[in-house]
């Protein structure tokens, strides 16, 4: 179906939406030349160069991931604020409602743990592999997998990234609301449930 639709006329958003589907279906080099075309438009360039990370990835070039992946960190922190945009304040106070929903003793177990606000995804975080679209990140070892000798040797933190977050949202509503999904999302992690247990939790 692929290779059906491929070979039909297509716009540049067709064409990238078509590149990932092509980089999920181990097939990168055509991922790749369908990103170079969708980049005819100016305002794709950004998601092709997110889409060419992937299949980089695929590749096992990573060096080629991280270019294009620092290209598009660039692209975000070069992106006007929303008219709405929320000071650290608020978004802390959300941060800390949302965790508010947690039992005590879950509360009890996170007391430790720091939420960091980031703009993005550090540099570095990126050369290692992190999306640089990333809404957050839990940055540790699952709780499920710490013992008392290593606990002091892994630093344990979530990230939120706020400009991504806010790229994702239409409102301050809508922004707040992504914020406390995105916590309850990496406290998940936290707590050693995957992507999948997530999902089935409605914290995608």
């Amino acid at each position: 179906a692929l290779r059906e639709l491929a070979s039909s006329p297509l716009e540049p958003e067709q064409q990238l939406m078509l590149a990932g589907l092509w980089a999920d279906a181990g097939e990168p080099d055509t991922a790749l030349a369908l990103c170079a075309e969708a980049k005819a438009d100016p305002e794709l360039v950004s998601e092709a160069d997110l889409v060419e990370g992937y299949a980089h990835a695929a590749k096992g070039d990573h060096a080629a991931r991280t270019t294009a992946w620092l290209r598009v960190r660039a692209a975000v922190l070069a992106t006007p604020p929303p008219p709405w945009r929320m000071s650290a304040d608020e978004v802390d106070s959300i941060a800390r409602d949302a965790l508010s929903e947690l039992p005590e003793s879950a509360r009890d177990k996170l007391a430790q743990v720091p939420i960091f606000l980031d703009d993005v995804p550090s540099e570095q975080m990126v050369r290692d592999g992190q999306d640089p679209r990333s809404l957050g990140l839990f940055d540790g070892t699952p709780m499920p997998e710490r013992g008392t000798l290593d606990e002091s040797a892994a630093p344990t933190a979530i990230h939120l990234f706020l400009l991504n977050l806010e790229q994702q949202c239409d409102d301050a509503d809508d922004f707040a609301e992504q914020v406390r999904i995105t916590v309850l999302h990496e406290t998940a992690h936290f707590f050693g449930l995957d992507e999948e247990d997530v999902d089935q939790l409605g914290l995608a």
